[in-house]
């Protein structure tokens, strides 16, 4: 059954050791893996994910998103991306100078932008 096919790839290269890498192969060679990944027993978590974002991306449509910011397909230029991601690591290293574990700060950058500018007060407030 190949009704699932797309949700069981994903969940291969979720689980994968080198995601980037599981993709790469499975989109070059798709016939290969076709058979074992029909047979995959896809993770409950996976699929409510994929799922959640179903409501928010539409279908057939290419969405470009940095650590969840939306940028626009249309008029992102190399010298655009460049400075999105200098602002994403000039962010990642702020939050880490302020002494977050890892992987709380990897939270924080994905979460959804609501404006684009914000502050974080970090005076003492003894």
């Amino acid at each position: 059954e190949f009704r699932d096919i797309g949700f069981q790839a994903t969940h291969r290269i979720m689980k994968a050791h080198d995601p980037l890498a599981m993709l790469q192969e499975v989109n070059h060679n798709f016939p290969t893996f076709a058979g074992p990944l029909s047979r995959l027993v896809v993770d409950e978590n996976i699929t409510n994910e994929i799922l959640e974002n179903q409501k928010f991306f539409p279908m057939g449509r290419n969405q470009f998103l940095v650590n969840g910011r939306p940028l626009d397909l249309e008029t992102v230029t190399p010298f655009h991306l460049a400075r999105v991601l200098e602002e994403e690591v000039a962010l990642i290293d702020i939050l880490q100078a302020l002494g977050l574990p890892a992987p709380s700060v990897m939270k924080l950058v994905q979460l959804p932008v609501m404006s684009r500018t914000f502050r974080v007060d970090t005076r003492d407030p003894a």
